[in-house]
């Protein structure tokens, strides 16, 4: 079975590494840092690849409820991400503090453009923590229990937890609205087009936002309590959402169209007069709406999925239990 990394991710990465060498070129003491932040990155988002991101390339299927018994082939892939977590929180750590000397190295020689590559290298990072290593690891529960795979061996989960979850939009998302939010501010103080662009922007971008968190985005925040091991069957009476994400999906990939629109425009602007923090914010814009629609959304699905597969699987076996 070949996986294909999502495409917002496989761009997401070419877009840092062709930054990062161009830093690394234009020298200075941020491009020291950013050689540095290189030899430390570059190996890192390989090893991700292949345990993280190759398996969210069967996100689609899933999320629509379909599974295959050659998709056990990923299962392995998954297992050593598991067994390799506290080494990647190391190297996780090892990069957030390689990006600080970044940002500060850019900040000191007054380089904005290298400034805002290490917000974007900062939102991958959290991307990978808060998001992607979790829901790699909730694939791997969810295909365990439906090829029923109850008798392969697996690391202990945690004690399921009966008390009441509080629902967190995961790091990840609460730092790209605040990085988009920022952006889009220095972006409206520009003039003609770019202004007016902006302005139809920020008209859709906001309550678009607040849509999304409320409605889909904020059914992620069960992302690391599954993926720790805990459960409760009252999660799935906790939200009235579960039974309207599709529909809620569509309404908001409507939303999408008319800021993909803009977007572009923007960005064809942003290319046409060489304004770089326009450029900048008109690519991160697409990037998170790709995002959207290519995970962030369809990991809604599966966790709706994985949820009531469980109930169900919690219910038989009281019921056989009783009978017996």
């Amino acid at each position: 079975m070949k996986l294909k990394i999502p495409r917002a991710l496989h761009l997401d990465e070419e877009a840092i590494c062709r930054a990062l060498r161009q830093a690394v070129e234009r020298g200075g003491e941020t491009g020291a840092a950013a050689e540095v932040l290189e030899a430390i990155l570059l190996p890192h988002l390989a090893k991700e690849s292949v345990d993280i991101l190759e398996p969210l390339g069967l996100l689609p299927r899933l999320a629509r409820g379909e599974v295959t018994s050659d998709m056990a082939e990923v299962l392995p892939q998954i297992d050593h991400l598991k067994n390799d977590l506290h080494a990647l929180q190391i190297e996780h750590a090892t990069i957030l503090s390689a990006i600080k000397r970044f940002v500060a190295a850019a900040r000191e020689e007054g380089k904005s453009q290298q400034a805002r590559l290490a917000e974007r290298l900062l939102f991958r990072a959290w991307l990978d923590e808060s998001v992607f290593t979790p829901l790699a690891i909730l694939m791997g529960k969810y295909l365990e229990l439906r090829l029923d795979l109850g008798n392969r061996p697996s690391s202990p989960a945690s004690v399921a937890s009966r008390a009441p979850i509080k629902l967190q939009l995961p790091e990840a998302l609460q730092l790209s609205r605040a990085q988009l939010s920022a952006a889009l501010t220095r972006v409206s103080r520009a003039g003609g087009q770019t202004k007016a662009v902006a302005e139809t922007i920020a008209q859709i971008l906001e309550p678009h936002v607040a849509h999304e968190e409320a409605k889909v985005l904020r059914i992620l925040g069960f992302l690391a309590p599954l993926a720790a091991g805990q459960f409760t069957i009252d999660w799935l009476q906790d939200l009235s959402e579960w039974d309207e994400l599709e529909t809620n999906e569509s309404a908001l990939h409507l939303e999408h169209r008319q800021l993909v629109g803009a977007g572009e425009k923007l960005l064809a602007i942003a290319r046409a007069e060489g304004t770089a923090e326009v450029l900048d914010f008109a690519e991160r814009l697409l990037l998170r709406i790709r995002l959207d629609e290519e995970v962030f959304y369809r990991a809604a699905l599966l966790i709706r999925n994985y949820l009531r597969l469980r109930a169900r699987k919690e219910s038989l076996e009281r019921t056989s239990s009783d009978l017996s």
